[in-house]
């Protein structure tokens, strides 16, 4: 990419908004330009980090090991094109608590310790901007984890009722949910029968809306995702086809960042209730299964 178009991304940037754009230039040859393919690991749990990456071009999962053996994951984090991350690493000169993995071919921009030490010295106004909001970006990422904390901790609580359907716990998970995702948001909960072949809704909250048809009757499982810019289908998939579906859609459409990281949450919320509906239909297949031994022996 020309330097020009390099320089206009960092101008654009709320990292480099305090800079001078006759300073631009410079801070462009302290950073170190980063192309990695698709699949690829940027660093890994574990490693010696004292630097950040700003995304300039593609996709980037920062995910912790769950297992080791075999190895199993948990994504923390989407980021997209101008989003930055590996901050605390930058920060505290730490060894990173997370791998970061390339889900498409992604361009960075990386800031070490020493560009950063050189920004101070000779940009002080420019460095306390740029550390300003990464500390605001902190911020906000930290409620955002309170939030999805808070949420898991009260949907805890219903993993541990014997519901007897499938539908009321949805519609109960539905109405725990809502208020933490704030004012404005709709979501509407689908559950598909088995014994019928109908897909049937369980809840709704807030303003109803038209829900993906591709989704709600696919035959085969889907992944959780965004369904263009305004709803995100969580999918509980089953053995062939989705079990049930969660949809959600925002008041308003989200910034790139703030939909990835509301994807995160609301697939932890898709493997939650998966979990739970699995137990109900159990449950309910093990009741049946001593109805009809007790009528044998009777």
């Amino acid at each position: 990419m020309p330097e020009q178009d390099s320089i206009a991304f960092l101008s654009s940037h709320q990292l480099f908004r305090g800079f001078p754009s006759q300073d631009l230039p410079w801070v462009l040859s302290l950073l170190k330009k980063r192309s990695v393919q698709e699949g690829q690991t940027l660093f890994e749990c574990g490693q010696p980090g004292a630097s950040m990456f700003i995304v300039e071009q593609g996709s980037v999962s920062v995910e912790v090991m769950l297992d080791e053996q075999p190895p199993r994951y948990k994504v923390l984090s989407v980021f997209g094109p101008g989003d930055f991350f590996g901050e605390m690493s930058l920060i505290e000169q730490a060894p990173r608590s997370a791998r970061a993995v390339c889900l498409m071919p992604c361009l960075f921009y990386e800031l070490d310790r020493s560009a950063l030490d050189a920004i101070s010295a000779r940009c002080s106004a420019g460095a306390v901007a740029l550390l300003t909001e990464v500390l605001r970006t902190i911020s906000s990422r930290l409620r955002q984890s309170n939030t999805e904390l808070a949420l898991l901790c009260d949907l805890s609580r219903l993993a541990l009722r014997p519901y007897p359907e499938e539908k009321l716990f949805l519609r109960e998970m539905l109405a725990e949910t809502m208020p933490h995702l704030g004012r404005g948001w709709s979501a509407s909960a689908w559950l598909y029968n088995y014994y019928n072949e109908e897909v049937e809704q369980a809840a709704q909250s807030g303003e109803s809306f038209e829900v993906p048809v591709r989704v709600l009757y696919s035959p085969v499982n889907l992944p959780s995702a965004w369904e263009g810019e305004d709803v995100f289908c969580a999918v509980m998939p089953g053995v062939k086809r989705p079990d049930a579906f969660m949809f959600f859609r925002p008041p308003e459409p989200l910034p790139v960042a703030a939909r990835n990281r509301m994807a995160v949450t609301f697939q932890t919320l898709a493997h939650f209730a998966d979990s739970v509906i699995d137990n109900i239909r159990s449950r309910k297949e093990q009741a049946m299964r001593e109805r009809l031994q007790a009528r044998r022996q009777a």
